[in-house]
């Protein structure tokens, strides 16, 4: 089912995106995570229909089909810096929205800061005192990794010399699937239910905000010998992801309702090493100083989400077959 998914999303995007190549999404599918992820939505999808006695009355609990969205931002982004010489980047806290150059002076709208948005289905169970409910559902999710550097001088823009910047933005984008549970315990005194979801998924199509990570990709942002050159080192094209978010939710359950998490959420992937990024700063022709940037690729960052429920009614027995 995840593959079907990601076909689909390939079928809508490959007009608009050269990025998005067919076989990419087919080997994708041969992944060993894709087909655990497979199995939590199916696992979800044909519960939806209660089997009698499971999920309803024999363990006290009703059944609700559940999906929605989430948006995350903010948080902060771990790397390790690494300088040498006396000139070097040294890590800024930053966040903006705004425009972002590119080494041909290309600019980019976009948010200088760790975002999420995704999508998620499944079923959600609550037991019949609604004390405590736990939830299986299948997330897809377009996240992003953000880092800001302050530069040791004022970088001029190569296709514009009247145009300056001292901040570094660089960024990891990826996609994510992955497989959630979620289980909540009511607060009587706050009417809230305090939650704890874990997620465990694959990350896939890294990217920053202008391309594709490229291993050895190169950019000159030099002038009359002075500035900054970059290459990427080494890269990760994907990696296993464990996420761990604790929050609260306020929802109440009808036959149709809808409710709000706000939680901090932390992504962790297995691989420490999404990609890394040397730099060379030159002055007047002459090296001055190196910084290597390894990205960790993992985030933490306030997380809401928004879920629909729609009661799943177990059947009326039949008639007959009860006088029989």
């Amino acid at each position: 089912m995840g593959f079907f998914i990601l076909y689909l999303l390939d079928l809508v995007l490959t007009p608009f995106n050269p990025l998005w190549y067919s076989p990419w999404i087919i080997s994708y599918m041969r992944n060993f995570t894709d087909r655990i992820l497979s199995a939590v939505l199916l696992f979800s999808v044909f519960t939806i229909r209660p089997i009698d006695g499971i999920g309803q009355s024999a363990w006290g609990f009703q059944q609700y089909l559940s999906f929605g969205y989430n948006l995350g931002m903010g948080g902060f982004s771990p790397a390790t810096l690494n300088n040498s010489g006396m000139s070097h980047l040294s890590r800024t806290p930053f966040f903006s929205f705004g425009g972002i150059y590119h080494v041909d002076g290309h600019i980019t709208p976009a948010i200088a800061g760790n975002t999420s948005f995704g999508t998620h289905v499944g079923s959600l169970w609550l037991s019949e005192n609604k004390n405590n409910f736990f939830s299986i559902e299948t997330e897809f999710q377009d996240n992003k990794a953000a880092y800001a550097f302050k530069t040791p001088f004022d970088i001029l823009l190569p296709t514009n010399s009247k145009t300056n910047f001292s901040i570094w933005n660089e960024t990891d984008n990826y996609l994510r699937c992955s497989g959630a549970f979620q289980y909540g315990h009511y607060l009587e005194n706050m009417d809230v239910y305090l939650y704890i979801r874990t997620s465990l998924g694959e990350t896939f199509f890294h990217r920053n905000t202008f391309h594709h990570s490229e291993l050895n990709y190169i950019e000159d942002w030099t002038v009359n010998g002075s500035g900054l050159k970059t290459k990427n080192a080494s890269t990760t094209k994907n990696s296993p992801m464990l996420g761990v978010e604790i929050g609260i939710k306020k929802i109440t359950y009808t036959e149709g309702a809808s409710g709000f998490d706000i939680g901090l959420v932390y992504y962790a992937p297995f691989a420490t090493n999404t990609f890394r990024q040397d730099f060379e700063f030159f002055k007047d022709g002459n090296l001055v100083g190196k910084s290597s940037i390894v990205y960790n690729g993992g985030s933490l960052m306030l997380n809401v989400r928004h879920t629909f429920c729609y009661r799943i009614k177990k059947d009326a027995p039949d008639e007959k077959s009860l006088i029989e």
